[in-house]
């Protein structure tokens, strides 16, 4: 996911303070860089800091305050995981978190 802030308003409404608009860049086709641009918009943009928090997410789940598993919605084995990972990006009902399981040696 791409985060995307925008101050102010590129078309134009009055807006105080910060915008954020969120957006998948698969889907996105168009952005308004020329008119954002004229309008002397400053852009500011970046990925989540996902490692600064994982220290403190992963001892979170070693003692128990956090059960990770209560937000899976889905399982999945790891010889199905391209078809999981369509469902998932396809934005399917009941897609929001899929654990695969790796699938037992015979």
């Amino acid at each position: 996911m791409l985060c995307l802030f925008v101050y102010p308003d590129v078309y134009g409404k009055p807006v105080t303070g910060t915008k954020r608009v969120t957006h998948e860049p698969e889907t996105v086709q168009v952005f308004p860089l020329g008119i954002t641009m004229n309008k002397n918009v400053t852009l500011t943009m970046g990925h989540c800091p996902h490692r600064k928090y994982i220290p403190e997410l992963m001892s979170m789940v070693s003692t128990g305050m956090v059960d990770p598993t209560q937000i899976l919605t889905q399982h999945a084995t790891l010889t199905s995981a391209l078809d999981a990972y369509k469902a998932f990006d396809e934005r399917e009902d009941g897609w929001v978190k899929v654990e695969l399981v790796p699938t037992k040696m015979a």
